[in-house]
Order: structure tokens, then C-alpha cells, then sequence
């Protein structure tokens, strides 16, 4: 959904009346809400019981459920879980965060309940998006700020982001990371894509086959290429030149590090939601929705919330995000 100003105004009130803020983290992240929820004839304190939340007991959606199922055990153990609030689509996250710091900066009267710090996470995606009266001034901005050959950039990843963007695509691409096969070949109930069993490679042979048909891409193609550049060093004119660049490289690489970052070059521009994620279905007459949800959520808590030295999460890029959240806690 998109906000008028006055529910953009009306649901940061709603966040800042919350007590389960109170000396916490706030993260924002995107998440379904439904445009009859946050009508703006209701007063703040209306939205109770109608906004996707993350307690025990509370509705969530998938964004949010698996950013804190990412979130090392030891956080729960100390009471340190910080608190998610779904905000509509990448746009929206962004205008709620300026949004709440400026209202808490001009709370002078202490007239709403103040969380310790607030962060945002936001999908890469292939549109730049501009930020307002923020130290970097777009989307892509942070990308170039944060990752560096695939991986987290340790020495800026600290100093200034509140606002986060993943280094892949969006979180469905972190679903088919190489380090994951073995976890589908484990897996029970066993997962298949198109009806045949799991094979990463597989599905990345299928991305770079099938690039030239991504209108996507090829309508972004400014956007991309310096991705690609940041992820690999690689130059390239068109889709088709990208193809076979990319192609001749991994049939002949042999470093499997060099190898990895060949992957996840792919994984920063091709969107897999739709035409890969989903195509990972349970076994016959399993529900495929529910299960894939789940299986995303055990992808989060037995894999990435386990990633906690700092070579791991700067390679993994989402438990770097917890990491740096950390000292805050």
C-alpha cells in the first residue's frame, strides 16, 4: 500500500503508543497492511488488534517471522529481541523511519513511548529508490556502501546505515545460497523444483539461460551492471553478453569461492520469487504455501541466526545486520 501523509502520521503515533518498544530495538521492515487498517478517521490507540504485530500471540508476516527467526539464540536467552513493525511496501518503510525519528526528535513533552534505537531493512530490487534528509541518498547508495564482493564491508557496515537493503535481490534469493544444499537434501519433508529433486546449480544454470527473457533486467540494465561489477569486476553491454560471459566462467572456474560469488551475482539482480522460490514445492499432497513458509523459517533459524563469528555473518550478510544490532541491544 501507499500512505496519505495523515495515516503516515496516524500509524507512527500508533507505533510510538506501544509499550513493548520501550528501551528496545525497533526494526521496520516490509510487510503486508491492509489499506482498511489504517484509515485515517481512526485515532491511533484504534489500530490495537488490527495491524500485523510479532509477539507469541500475536498475527505476522512473513517478512518479519523470518527476520527474527534469523536472530541468534542467545538474544532470547538475555530478553534482547528487538521489536518488528510490518510497513507496506520498501517506500513506506523508508517514510515511516524519517517519519518516527523526526517525531521523536520534536517529542519534547516525552508524549510517546521512545524505543532505544530504530533501523530499517529493505529489499535491493532493481528500481533505485530515493531517500530524503538521509545521509545517503538512495537505495543503491547503501548497496555500494555496505557490500563489496559479495560480502559485507566491515569497515563502513557500523558507521552510519540505519537504513539497511539486503545484498541480494530480496530475502527469497537468500533462500538458494550454495551453503543450503546440503540442508534440502536433508531435509524432511523433502522439498522438489519442477518435480525433480533440489539442485541449486541447477536453478542458477536456469537463471542464466533464461536472463534474456527478463524484461526486468533488460529495462534496468544501467542499475545492474554496476552490481554485477561490485560482485564480480565484470563488464558487460547486454543481456546476452552477460550470458555467455558468466557461463564460460563458471564451467571453468574451479576456486569455489570464486565460484560462490559467480551465484550470488545472479542472485543481486534475477528476482526468484516468482519464477524460482515458488517453484519449490513439498511432496505430493503437501499444502506447497504452508510448507514453503515453514521450510523458510527453519532456512532462518538453523542456518543464518546460527551464522554469529564475523567472517560468517559478513558473508551471509543478514546476521551482520543482528550483529551490528547487538551493541545497541
Amino acid at each position: 500500500m501507499s500512505f496519505s501523509q495523515e495515516e503516515l502520521q496516524n500509524y507512527c503515533k500508533y507505533i510510538l503508543k506501544q509499550e513493548r518498544i520501550r528501551d528496545r530495538i525497533l526494526v521496520l521492515c516490509e510487510g503486508k497492511i491492509l489499506k482498511e487498517e489504517v484509515r485515517i478517521s481512526r485515532s491511533p490507540e484504534s489500530y490495537q488488534n488490527q495491524l500485523p504485530q510479532t509477539d507469541q500471540d500475536e498475527k505476522i508476516t512473513p517478512d518479519s517471522s523470518f527476520y527474527k527467526k534469523c536472530i541468534p539464540d542467545s538474544w532470547f536467552q538475555f530478553d534482547l529481541v528487538p521489536k518488528f513493525f510490518n510497513c507496506g511496501n520498501c517506500d513506506d518503510v523508508m517514510k515511516i523511519y524519517l517519519t518516527l525519528s523526526e517525531i521523536i526528535s520534536k517529542d519534547i513533552n516525552n508524549a510517546y513511548i521512545h524505543p532505544k534505537e530504530i533501523f530499517a531493512i529493505i529489499d535491493l530490487d532493481n528500481q533505485i529508490r530515493k531517500i530524503n534528509n538521509y545521509p545517503f541518498k538512495t537505495t543503491q547508495e547503501i548497496f555500494f556502501n555496505l557490500y563489496e564482493n559479495t560480502k559485507i564491508n566491515k569497515d563502513n557496515a557500523e558507521a552510519n546505515h540505519k537504513i539497511w537493503v539486503t545484498g541480494l535481490i530480496h530475502k527469497e534469493a537468500y533462500f538458494l545460497i550454495p551453503e543450503l544444499q546440503s540442508f534440502f537434501d536433508s531435509h524432511k519433508p523433502q522439498f522438489f523444483y519442477k518435480s525433480s529433486k533440489i539442485l541449486l546449480q541447477d536453478i542458477y544454470h536456469s537463471m542464466i539461460l533464461e536472463i534474456e527473457q527478463d524484461k526486468n533486467l533488460a529495462a534496468n540494465l544501467e542499475i545492474i551492471s554496476p552490481r554485477i561489477k561490485n560482485c564480480l569486476g565484470l563488464d558487460f553491454n547486454n543481456l546476452d553478453q552477460l550470458k555467455d560471459i558468466w557461463l564460460n566462467l563458471f564451467n571453468n572456474e574451479t576456486n569455489e569461492n570464486r565460484k560462490r560469488e559467480l551465484i550470488l551475482s545472479l542472485l543481486t539482480v534475477i528476482k526468484v520469487k516468482d519464477n524460482y522460490w515458488k517453484n519449490i514445492k513439498p511432496e505430493q499432497g503437501l499444502n506447497a504455501h504452508q510448507h514453503r513458509e515453514q521450510l523458510e523459517l527453519e532456512i532462518a533459524s538453523k542456518f543464518y541466526a546460527k551464522q554469529t563469528d564475523d567472517e560468517a555473518a559478513a558473508k551471509y550478510h543478514i546476521p551482520y545486520f543482528f550483529k551490528m544490532l547487538r551493541k545497541f541491544a
